[in-house]
């Protein structure tokens, strides 16, 4: 029997010949049954004899990959026609037809995917935790019944599209295909763009992503042709199949005109373009894969070249590419109630007019991303979470960064965003990795971890790499890649640990030698001294030169040095040890005080006692 493992099909995605995907179901179904408006996907328990006539159609059309009659079978799409209870049962007689079609032909099976066709939250008001049961019970239909990987198709909300990725990886280790719908313009209906929606998914672990539906082969065309320079950075293979031409409709119907020859002659630059897996959508036949499989089964497109492992930080409608993104990874720090009592307060009364306002002022101010914290005494932080979640997903276009110590407020916010984000933080301590390392796995996002254990914080740089190679280590074994991780080395007061800023800069120097991301908030490093910002930004430039790739900051206090002010200079004979215990900085700052008020000033020493 052929090798139908995952591995072959991975494998047979990196050979320069395309794969051929079966054309549309519903289609043939039609023509079967002509005038047929019930559930196409009850055929499979009603009419197994012709859904298994479909798949030979297509099989003896020349399809190396047929998919199963499930399009609509997911849970919530079944319950419109009384059949959610049967959801399993479905699925799992749908692949079983499949695999008897193909027989020992090598063909591959797919198990087909399609949108719940409710709006999930917050578009709509089916929670996510709804759809995500809905597309597990196929799931489990489809991993009963033998499928050989999973197509997740004509997707037009992306956390939908992520929330049905994340459901069939929780279940089967087949490979998964998630393919998005849209509009000419090159948005979903929900208004995510083409490079953002597939990068996302592919960083959530797709294992092929692309575009189908909505449009015929030249539309498709047209929009792969605007961005597939940008699509090849993605660095997983990518796939196609289109509508037999643009619809017109008659007696409520949809007619699609196409012809066979022209479809296939289309769809040859898709082979040009190095696209993987190439099929049909609405309105095509046997007909349509015959001709697509004649003109272009045996040419070859140009493979993808292998890319840097994690690199897209997302939101529904951006996406940060970390390896090309010049200069420091700015994340904004004023989404925390720790030193914001209006956000403390707003966030304890169920207010958000703090976080509209502050959100949308660090996007003007150039963050990069933006840091959420509501970790507020005495509120319910996992629904204040998915609130604010909810809101910042359609308010602005920068990534979060999810900022929390509690694995349920965590999973809530991973539940809730559509894009990949990067959790805030992991650290050494056993409680902190057995909550946090287990959602990283499986939602895909990036994390900040901590240089701290049950230990604590120390000011040498040794012990810090220590815990960060070893959380390395930990997060590698659980499937986390380092390419997700960005080490904090946490920034001690200088005035308290003197010395260990020339430490934290060690730290940076080590991981990023390594090729290991590093993040850093600042603000600490000058508790308790006067005009902390010059001690910030001097700081600050001295981390970038040292490697650091994203400072927790407030964004518009960021300067980048050319020429030292004279209290920059101030600031960084304290930091390097030339000024001990800050007193010439601290002087500086009391008689330039007092001259501003025109008082005398008082004596300065130079310890720490004068801080």
């Amino acid at each position: 029997m052929p090798d139908q493992s995952p591995s072959s099909f991975l494998a047979r995605l990196e050979r320069p010949e395309p794969l051929i995907l079966d054309g549309a179901t519903g289609t043939m179904i039609m023509k079967e049954i002509p005038g047929f408006r019930g559930c196409n996907e009850s055929l499979n328990l009603e009419r197994p004899d012709l859904v298994l006539r479909v798949h030979r159609a297509y099989i003896d059309a020349g399809a190396h990959i047929i998919e199963t009659n499930t399009f609509g079978g997911s849970a919530l799409k079944l319950e419109e026609y009384g059949l959610a209870a049967s959801c399993e049962k479905i699925n799992e007689r749908a692949a079983r037809i499949a695999r008897e079609a193909a027989g020992e032909s090598g063909v591959f099976i797919a198990g087909s995917m399609g949108p719940s066709g409710k709006l999930i939250e917050p578009l709509g008001e089916t929670r996510v935790s709804a759809a995500y049961e809905s597309f597990a019970a196929q799931a489990r239909g489809f991993a009963r019944g033998g499928v050989d990987l999973v197509i997740i198709e004509t997707m037009n909300d992306l956390l939908e599209a992520k929330t049905a990725l994340r459901a069939v990886r929780d279940i089967s280790p087949v490979p998964v295909i998630c393919s998005m719908t849209f509009e000419p313009g090159g948005k979903t209906l929900t208004g995510t763009g083409v490079f953002t929606g597939l990068a996302t998914l592919a960083e959530c672990g797709a294992g092929a992503v692309g575009i189908n539906c909505s449009m015929g082969p030249d539309g498709i065309l047209a929009l792969y042709r605007d961005h597939i320079d940008e699509l090849r950075r993605i660095g997983v293979p990518l796939t196609v199949w289109a509508n037999a031409g643009l619809p017109e409709f008659s007696d409520g119907l949809a007619h699609y005109h196409l012809s066979p020859e022209e479809f296939a002659r289309y769809s040859m630059e898709f082979v040009r373009m190095g696209i993987r897996v190439i099929g049909g959508c609405c309105g095509t036949a046997p007909e349509h894969i015959a001709a697509l499989r004649k003109r272009c089964g045996s040419c070859t497109g140009p493979l993808l070249e292998a890319r840097p492992e994690h690199r897209f930080i997302t939101s529904r409608y951006r996406a940060l590419d970390l390896s090309s993104h010049e200069g420091l990874v700015l994340v904004g720090e004023r989404l925390n109630p720790t030193a914001r009592k209006k956000f403390a307060q707003e966030l304890k009364a169920g207010q958000n007019a703090f976080l509209r306002e502050e959100s949308r002022k660090q996007e003007a101010e150039g963050a990069h991303v933006l840091d959420i914290n509501v970790g507020v005494p005495d509120i319910d932080e996992a629904a204040s979470m998915r609130s604010s979640i909810s809101i910042l997903g359609g308010l602005v276009k920068t990534p979060l960064m999810i900022d929390s110590d509690n694995p349920a407020v965590i999973e809530a916010a991973l539940e809730l965003y559509p894009g990949v984000g990067i959790i805030n933080s992991v650290n050494g301590k056993k409680k902190s990795m057995e909550g946090v390392i287990p959602l990283l796995a499986r939602y895909g996002s990036f994390v900040v971890a901590l240089c701290l254990d049950e230990s604590g914080i120390h000011r040498d740089a040794s012990r810090r790499i220590a815990i960060g190679e070893r959380l390395l280590d930990s997060l590698a074994a659980a499937g986390v890649s380092p390419g997700r991780v960005f080490i904090d080395p946490l920034m001690l007061a200088e005035s308290a640990e003197p010395g260990a800023a020339m430490e934290t800069l060690s730290v940076i120097r080590h991981f990023a030698a390594r090729g290991i991301r590093t993040s850093l908030g600042i603000s600490n490093i000058s508790f308790g001294l006067p005009a902390r910002k010059h001690i910030n930004t001097v700081f600050l430039n001295m981390a970038l030169e040292a490697g650091l790739s994203a400072a927790i900051i407030n964004p518009s206090a960021v300067r980048i040095i050319d020429a030292p002010t004279g209290d920059e200079r101030l600031a960084e004979a304290f930091l390097t040890g030339r000024d001990q215990g800050a007193g010439a900085y601290i002087r500086h700052f009391r008689e330039k005080e007092a001259a501003e008020q025109g008082a005398p000033a008082a004596a300065a020493g130079g310890t720490e006692g004068d801080l």
